[in-house]
């Protein structure tokens, strides 16, 4: 989503509401693959002298498989911001990721959303549904046990005789 600040220079501290979708492709995040829906944004921006200050609101609702039982799990994700974006051309340290970068009058948000939607996801997703663990527990009990190599040295000292 491209936000036009042209009229954020012309008006420096006034307020400026916004409101958009932006689209992600899957993300691979933790070695999962993890489907985003469409992120809905809301918030508004205001020019300082250097810096474009955006707050807001994003939500959107992230699809995954639980790290227990393997089933699909749907995570809704509520994420409040409050970002800083410097113009590209203004910055002595590229390093810094205390902030983002713009060019001309236009930011894109891609970026910012990505960065807030991967910084607030659980390290596992993990389904509600109370029997998980049940489930998960049940079916290793019904596996067929693999037989150890060393059960004949185990039945050897079991005898007690010398070898």
């Amino acid at each position: 989503m491209l936000l036009d600040i042209s009229k954020a220079f012309k008006f420096l501290g006034q307020e400026f509401e916004f409101s958009g979708i932006q689209t992600l492709d899957s993300q691979n995040i933790y070695g999962e693959t993890i489907k985003v829906e469409p992120v809905n944004i809301v918030g508004c921006f205001l020019s300082t002298d250097k810096e474009i200050l955006l707050h807001g609101n994003l939500k959107t609702i992230l699809h995954g498989e639980c790290a227990r039982c393997l089933k699909d799990v749907n995570l809704s994700m509520n994420i409040n911001f409050s970002e800083v974006f410097v113009k590209e051309s203004d910055v002595i340290d590229k390093d810094n990721e205390d902030y983002f970068y713009y060019q001309g009058h236009k930011i894109d948000l891609e970026e910012m959303v990505r960065v807030l939607i991967i910084s607030s996801i659980p390290m596992k997703f993990v389904c509600n549904n109370s029997f998980c663990d049940t489930n998960l527990f049940e079916n290793s009990n019904n596996k067929p046990k693999k037989e150890n190599p060393f059960n004949v040295l185990h039945e050897l000292f079991k005898n007690d005789e010398e070898v």
